[in-house]
Parts: structure tokens; C-alpha cells; sequence
């Protein structure tokens, strides 16, 4: 497994190793790396990289790989950017730190972190929200007592509003 060395390193870091981590990282920090590690090889694999060039860690920090990698998974979303992706990202710049790569690979790779990370709400969740900018929906959902002459104002208490709203302890 391509990982296995890596991982261990940051369970047990070394530490008479002058460039290796000095923490040991948490368990739950080690699982969440291992599984974005195999995403992201697997994307390498899917973008058309036999699996046997991915041997190590460190193919995935090469910045071709990992230009290469980021594209396919923007590809896949149809160019638009995902969490996922950032996420993904920020993994190999962490990775290239963490193993002390060349400085002109981290930059390269940060300059790939640039990718723009999710702003504001997915499509998905504006078009949940749509219906609440419809005022006869928004009357339904809110019940009679609330509109429009009983909505919240400064005077009113928030225990009472709270009634009003239908609130329950």
C-alpha cells in the first residue's frame, strides 16, 4: 500500500529524524489522510495513470501528478469546484510538507491549493431555499398567526415570539 510507510511516520515520528514530523497525529487525523490519500490516487488511476507508477507518497506530490489528479476531479464536476477538491489539494500541500519537498514543489503545489474553495451555498441548497423567497409559500409554511401582521418586531419578547413561532422547550 502506498501509504503505509507514510502513515506510520506521522503515528510514530522519529525523533532523532531532524525533517520529520515531531507530533505524533491522531488516529482520526491518520484515517482521514489515508482515505483522501486512496481517493486520490484512485482519480490518478481513473485520469489514466497505471497503478503500478503509483508506488509512493511522493508521485502524488510530483506537481504533474497532482495537476493532473485535480483536473480529472474538476472533470468530473463539471469544472466547478467541490469541498472535496480542496480538500484534496490541501492534503498534497500538507503531504509536501510534511516530507520536506523541494521548496519549488510546495510552491507548485500551493499554487495548485489556489484552486477556489466553495463560496456561499451549493446549487442544491439555493434551490432549497427558493421557496421560501415565494410569499403564498412562505405564509403557508409560517402558519396564519405570523403573517404578516404578527411578525417578530423590536417590541415584542422573545418568549412571546417564541410562542408565536410555535417554539417548544
Amino acid at each position: 500500500m502506498i501509504s503505509i510507510n507514510f502513515l506510520n511516520r506521522l503515528r510514530r515520528p522519529d525523533p532523532l529524524d531532524p525533517e520529520g514530523p515531531r507530533i505524533p497525529r491522531k488516529p482520526a487525523t491518520i484515517n482521514q489522510y489515508r482515505r483522501q490519500i486512496l481517493r486520490f490516487a484512485s482519480d490518478l488511476i481513473h485520469a489514466g495513470i497505471p497503478p503500478s507508477q503509483i508506488d509512493s507518497v511522493l508521485v502524488l506530490i510530483d506537481p504533474a501528478m497532482a495537476e493532473l489528479g485535480l483536473r480529472h476531479m474538476l472533470a468530473r464536476h463539471n469544472d466547478e469546484t467541490r469541498r472535496g477538491i480542496a480538500k484534496a489539494a490541501g492534503l498534497l500541500r500538507n503531504i509536501s510538507r510534511i516530507l520536506n519537498a523541494p521548496e519549488e514543489v510546495q510552491d507548485r503545489i500551493a499554487d495548485l491549493v489556489g484552486v477556489r474553495k466553495q463560496v456561499g451555498m451549493t446549487r442544491k441548497n439555493r434551490e432549497r431555499l427558493r421557496v421560501l423567497q415565494n410569499e403564498d409559500k412562505l405564509q403557508k409554511l409560517s402558519g396564519p398567526d405570523l403573517w404578516p401582521s404578527e411578525r417578530r418586531t423590536e417590541s415584542a419578547s422573545p418568549g412571546r415570539w417564541m410562542r408565536l413561532s410555535g417554539f417548544r422547550r
